[in-house]
């Protein structure tokens, strides 16, 4: 290793001029010693768990900036990842921290602190399972939903078919194109053949329908490879269900409801409601099962949130796997033609693996959902609804705990301005301290020329978190 690779290190990201490392080390132990007598013998009581001094300085026009921006690093709770010139990616505890600045020494900042390894707990800490408890809010605001629908939705009345018809479609193409996993998506879709199949009984009894569209909701979830893709389809459902989609279902306003005739070559889509008032009913039962809609998509997000897996383990470069299915129409008249029945691919590399999810990332994800629920739980204010507000409030308040616990286990993104022609290599090296990580740089920001990355290029980089 040269002079110049020794002379930068970094903590938590935040990189430093290195001058002193001094290390200790080495075992505990106890001399054993006694009054007149010419023997004794040492005892080996464990290892010293092994510490650095480290000494660095900042220097430049924003020395003070780069300071605080430094200390905010060492201080923060918890182990972190420190890049060291001469160990390579370490996770180590941070100890006494001190800094000094001289008015001798203009545009000089020193740091002195402590470093330990992380080492492993012997005993497990206490701790909240946050998951385990969005996971049960989640449940608790299901139920809620399905009890409000089933207290103000009207049965006896056409066209309610149709409706549900067109939502459970807009579910199936919604999920078309996502890597799916083979056994679980054909029982997935299995459920939802049925469902169509007995919507006209379903909609006499609206607590079963209830149960079954939000179930058909949730276990999107459970059919996909990483259940954060799931979010996608949640998030589509409502978007498409923020209109008047159920009002034009119920009186014929969708393409889908136009009838033809080839004998006679007339289409029509005029609705068989005959009153004033069983028009009305029919639109409330429109605007009923609208709300269990959004109110389904955004418990399931936050069911689906609460069992994706963000710990340690999260793997973004799974290797090869047996199958996967890339899921397709399955529904309507598309499940008689071969071209629209789900594609079962063998030996695909990469399909299975997590999305690549940060702490910002998810952040950003559980304060969007946050917001929904903030709105649903307010519309159920004004509804008189107390029980459904309660569920969705708990939900909302689970979903902020968890994603601020959960994140700190996820990586962060940040965004490097190269100063000179760099290949991604040496990049990957001083970002990390091994120069594997070339390829996650390389998909990351798609880099045309890893070879010669040019001066002004952005590239975002992800620290790596490890949990002690």
């Amino acid at each position: 290793m040269s002079f110049e690779e020794r002379l930068t290190a970094s903590v938590r990201g935040v990189e430093f001029l290195l001058n002193t490392v001094d290390g200790k080390g080495g075992r505990r132990a106890i001399p054993r010693e006694y009054p007149k007598r010419e023997s004794g013998w040492t005892e080996d009581n464990g290892a010293i768990l092994t510490n650095e001094q480290i000494t660095g300085k900042l220097v430049g026009k924003d020395y003070l900036a780069q300071l605080r921006t430094l200390l905010d690093a060492l201080n923060q709770p918890g182990t972190g990842e420190m890049i060291h010139p001469w160990w390579g990616v370490r996770t180590v505890q941070v100890g006494e921290v001190s800094h000094r600045l001289d008015n001798e020494e203009d545009g000089v900042a020193y740091v002195t602190f402590t470093v330990w390894e992380a080492g492993t707990r012997l005993f497990p800490s206490a701790a909240i399972d946050t998951a385990a408890t969005l996971g049960n809010a989640a449940g608790l605001a299901q139920g809620a939903a399905e009890q409000s629908f089933l207290d103000n939705f009207i049965t006896g009345l056409d066209n309610m078919g149709t409706m549900v018809d067109t939502f459970l479609d807009d579910l199936d193409e919604f999920t078309r194109g996502l890597p799916t996993l083979p056994d679980q998506f054909r029982d997935w879709t299995d459920r939802l053949m049925r469902t169509k199949d007995s919507v006209g009984a379903l909609l006499a009894y609206p607590g079963e329908l209830a149960r079954e569209i939000t179930g058909i909701v949730e276990d999107v979830k459970s059919v996909v490879t990483d259940p954060i893709r799931a979010l996608s389809v949640y998030d589509q459902v409502s978007r498409r269900w923020e209109g008047m989609r159920a009002e034009l279902a119920i009186t014929g306003g969708l393409p889908t409801s136009i009838n033809s005739n080839a004998s006679t070559g007339i289409a029509s889509s005029v609705p068989n409601i005959d009153t004033p008032s069983e028009r009305d009913a029919a639109l409330a039962n429109g605007q009923t099962f609208t709300k269990l809609v959004h109110r389904a998509s955004a418990t399931a997000a936050g069911s689906a949130i609460a069992s994706a897996d963000l710990g340690q383990d999260r793997d973004f470069t799974a290797e090869q796997v047996g199958s996967v299915t890339i899921g397709q129409s399955l529904t309507g008249d598309q499940a008689n033609n071969p071209l629209s029945r789900p594609v079962v691919m063998d030996g695909v590399v990469g399909t299975d693996r997590n999305l690549l999810l940060t702490a910002d990332d998810l952040q950003s994800i559980t304060n969007k959902l946050a917001d929904r629920l903030a709105l649903l739980a307010m519309d159920a204010v004004e509804n008189n609804e107390s029980d459904l507000w309660r569920s969705l409030r708990d939900l909302r308040l689970a979903v902020l705990n968890d994603s601020r616990e959960r994140s700190s286990q996820l990586p962060r993104r940040r965004v490097l301005t190269l100063a000179t022609t760099t290949p991604v290599a040496l990049l990957a090296w001083q970002q990390y301290g091994d120069a594997e990580y070339r390829d996650r740089l390389v998909s990351t920001n798609k880099l045309r020329d890893p070879a010669f990355i040019t001066p002004s290029t952005q590239v975002a980089v992800i620290d790596e978190v490890a949990n002690g």
